[in-house]
This record gives structure tokens, sequence and C-alpha cells, in this order.
């Protein structure tokens, strides 16, 4: 059974968990209300795949630290389908990026991650993704993107964890790549900004033309085929 889209949506933002006292596996997520159109569009194709009736449901916060009322939404889904990845994931109890558990994993599942995780730096056109892990992940999870769009995220430290770093002249062709597999609410996430005429930008004017993958999601998923690791 295909359960790419679910192991897409394990990288970043959703956790995999045991129920008390069940043979089975949850997987969660909390988002911004403002990307509740993007959490419910995961949890549509989610349910496709697992068979399961998950729904998303909003909810105020009031944090006692900052005397504010925040919004948030959630959801979460439960399938043994799920325990396989669960174990290969949390082997210890906790995330661990392996080539194993990326290796099968294309383009949709990348951009997935940067939606999640990723942002662009508005003033240099930079991309970073929020990996917080140790140096080995780090390298594990730029080197499946590499093969995957041929850029080189570059390592740094960050309070004892690595992120990484995407040049901005290698973002243009990224964001080519993954934003026919992403949704449009998050269009922040690929937006870049020149303000005189280059190589680089006449690369990212192109990509305007592509669509969003609740725009036309049966052209995304025919070229993320292209580009799975075999």
């Amino acid at each position: 059974m295909n359960l790419s889209f679910s192991k897409a949506c394990t990288l970043g933002d959703g956790c995999l968990g045991y129920p008390k006292g069940k043979n089975t596996c949850y997987l969660s997520f909390t988002h911004s209300e403002k990307q509740k159109q993007f959490l419910e569009w995961k949890i549509t194709k989610i349910n496709q795949e697992l068979g399961t009736k998950g729904k998303v449901n909003s909810r105020k916060i009031y944090d006692k630290r900052t005397l504010k009322t925040y919004y948030s939404c959630q959801s979460m889904v439960t399938s043994k389908l799920l325990v396989p990845l669960r174990e290969q994931f949390y082997p210890q109890g906790k995330k661990l990026f392996s080539k194993n558990y990326l290796y099968d994993l294309g383009l949709e599942a990348l951009a997935i991650f940067w939606m999640d995780d990723g942002c662009v730096v508005s003033s240099n056109n930079v991309g970073l993704l929020a990996t917080y892990c140790t140096e080995k992940e780090a390298k594990i999870i730029a080197s499946w993107i590499h093969n995957l769009t041929k850029v080189n995220p570059r390592l740094y430290l960050d309070r004892g964890l690595y992120r990484l770093r995407i040049l901005s002249g290698e973002m243009p062709g990224f964001v080519t790549l993954i934003k026919p597999h992403m949704h449009s609410t998050l269009q922040n996430k690929v937006t870049l900004r020149y303000k005189n005429r280059t190589k680089n930008s006449e690369i990212y004017a192109a990509s305007l033309n592509i669509a969003f993958a609740d725009e036309d999601d049966k052209r995304a998923r025919a070229q993320d085929k292209q580009y799975v690791i075999a």
C-alpha cells in the first residue's frame, strides 16, 4: 500500500505516537489558525490513503505568560498502518532521520517538509529549513535534498542543533521543483524578491506560471514520479 503522503507528513509538524492500551498508532498535527486550509488539505489526502475520517478542529488558547489569546487548529488520525512508520522513524522514542526513512520519498515529501519547517528570508532570498537535529541527521537530509533537486544545502549550528540553509542562487531552481507540490496558501514560502533582472530572477519569473498542488494536483504527482530516488 502506498502511504507516501502520510509518511511525508511525519517529517515536519506531524507527530506519531501510540495511544495507551491500544495496538495502533496516531498521527497528530497542530497548526496556527491561518494554516487551517493547508491542514484540511493534508488531512483529506491522509484520509484517502489510510481510510480514516480525520477532521480539523479549531481551538482558542490563552497564554498566561504573554497574557494573549491564540487560535490554533488541530487534527489527529489513528490507524494500524502507521505503526511501521512509528517504529522506523522513532527507533528510541524520538524522531531520527535516516537514509532508510527518506530514500523512497520524492519531491512531494520535500515540499510538505518545506511547508511545515521551511521559509525564505525576504531580505536576501536565502532558504532556511528548521530541521533542528544532529549533525549526522542534517547531513542525511541535505544529501536527500541534493539527490532530488541538485541544490547543496549548507549546515549551520543553532543552539546546539543543526538547521539547513539554501543559498539564494539555488533558490529559483529549488522553488521551481517543489512549487507544484505545495498548497497555494503557503505561497510565501516560495516567494522570492528581485530588484534587478538577472538569470535567477528570470528562472523565478518562469516558476510563477507553475500551478500549486491544490490548483493542479494531477500534474504535480506526475512530475514527482520523475524525481523519486531509485
